[in-house]
């Protein structure tokens, strides 16, 4: 089952968004290339020169859920490259890690067909303050050095 995030909401994609995505070696030998494509997270988008131009999905594998190179791709295609299209992720997606995905810029989530969708859209507004930067929202540290300067940069220490 697929779950699209959008304005903190997950909801169900129809079966005509699940076509197949070619693996990175594959979709960067066609030509012209499909505007999706599978990154395997051992692939390091920092030192590769890849051109998400005319991309409009991204899925990012968690082969395990303890393996998390996949959030740092997620934040590099949204920091560095811009990408403003879909990122999905796949594998082993957990409930207790959709809302850190969502942070680090993941859009959408595919899950087994046996997955509690109440608790994936739970999981979502368990925290409301963060301590870390991410793509979508402002840390609280950040907040607060901000809140000070606006009062005249009087108190900018961090409590």
């Amino acid at each position: 089952m697929l779950l699209r995030l959008k304005d903190e909401t997950l909801t169900r994609i129809g079966p005509a968004e699940n076509d197949p995505v070619p693996e990175y070696g594959v979709w960067q030998a066609q030509e012209p290339r499909p505007s999706a494509v599978q990154i395997p997270n051992d692939v390091n988008l920092m030192a590769e020169e890849f051109d998400p131009s005319g991309l409009e999905l991204i899925v990012l594998e968690f082969p395990k859920f303890k393996d998390g190179r996949a959030y740092s791709q997620a934040r590099i295609l949204r920091e560095r490259y811009g990408f403003a299209g879909d990122i999905r992720a796949t594998g082993e997606v957990l409930r207790d890690q959709v809302l850190f995905m969502a942070r680090c810029g993941i859009t959408s989530f595919e899950l087994s067909d046996e997955a509690d969708t109440d608790g994936f859209q739970e999981s979502l507004g368990e925290f409301d303050l963060y301590y870390q930067s991410a793509v979508n929202g402002t840390a609280l540290w950040r907040q607060r050095l901000d809140a000070g300067s606006q009062q005249g940069g009087q108190d900018r220490r961090i409590a």
